[in-house]
């Protein structure tokens, strides 16, 4: 998000200049512009959002927090930004405009349960090379993001692994299976059999581009 330099009184939901200590609107009046960050309401977004947020504002010395939080206000859209328009701009209100937003999107258990959501939820479609590469990419993209909140996607056992697996067509879970040779699957070992198919498909692809007949 670009922050405009200018704010008015009711860019930062004041409905009166008199509500506010004509101080605290002098000082946030003429903000310099900066290229913040911006959060629209999805979880698996926020931690991202507020370290960026964290560093470029939060932690600066140079600012107070009448302009942190005219800069966290204008840096959030649809309903984080309704979730705090009725809470007026002051210094006290930064820490709990912040702390409201971060109850509300920054909860270990919702990013848990949001994270094992989009595992459930990967298709590969028509197992195409694509597919493969974009179903594996995501797969990967969620195991890490469990594991910044101290979870592991083996933490099911081979359950997770099983449901995953029951999303390919026989023929491909036959293949993946011959590269496994044991009964039972973890997501990691999914991960690397998967990512063996994939460089296997891509050498077929450069060999049939190669052959000249």
């Amino acid at each position: 998000c670009e922050i405009d330099a200018f704010v008015s009184p009711k860019d930062i939901g004041i409905s009166a200049v008199s509500s506010v200590k004509k101080s605290e609107i002098a000082r946030v009046a003429k903000l310099p512009q900066l290229d913040l960050p911006c959060f629209s309401g999805y979880v698996l977004m926020f931690q991202s959002f507020w370290e960026l947020f964290d560093c470029n504002v939060h932690k600066r010395s140079d600012l107070d927090d009448v302009q942190r939080f005219s800069y966290f206000r204008t840096s959030l859209k649809g309903e984080p930004s309704t979730l705090i328009a009725n809470i007026q701009l002051t210094s006290d209100n930064y820490l709990v405009a912040r702390d409201l937003i971060m109850k509300r999107y920054g909860d270990k258990d919702r990013i848990i349960h949001e994270h094992y959501r989009k595992l459930l939820a990967l298709n590969p479609k028509n197992e195409t090379l694509a597919d493969l590469k974009s179903f594996l990419d995501d797969l990967e993209v969620h195991k890490r993001g469990l594991a910044t909140q101290g979870k592991t996607v083996d933490s099911y056992g081979d359950l997770l692994a099983f449901i995953l697996m029951e999303k390919f067509s026989p023929s491909l879970r036959r293949i993946l299976a011959r590269e496994h040779r044991e009964s039972a699957w973890t997501c990691t070992e999914l991960s690397a059999v998967l990512q063996q198919e994939i460089q296997a498909m891509e050498q077929e692809g450069k060999n049939k581009s190669s052959d000249p007949s």
